[in-house]
């Protein structure tokens, strides 16, 4: 799975997200424990990518995805006034 690449608020240093779906990301985002851990317990890849299909991994998605565009729009170069 190809990473996301971003740039970092601290610095001009580009940071890649390896793992969208990790644990440590999941966290940042808001992911509350229980899912977390439900999540990542998961025997293999085919059976997360099974449990993103219900309504409980939709949320996470749901989490993630807004994690992520917040902070591609921190990174956003602001327009010239």
């Amino acid at each position: 799975m190809p990473g996301f690449r971003l740039e970092s608020p601290m610095s001009n240093l580009p940071v890649t997200i390896v793992e969208p779906l990790g644990p440590h990301v999941l966290r940042s985002a808001g992911v509350p424990l229980e899912d977390l851990l439900w999540f990542t317990r998961q025997q293999s890849m085919r059976a997360q990518m099974t449990c993103l299909r219900t309504p409980r991994g939709e949320r996470i998605l749901v989490q993630v995805r807004k994690f992520m565009q917040q902070l591609n729009a921190n990174q956003a170069v602001p327009m010239g006034v």
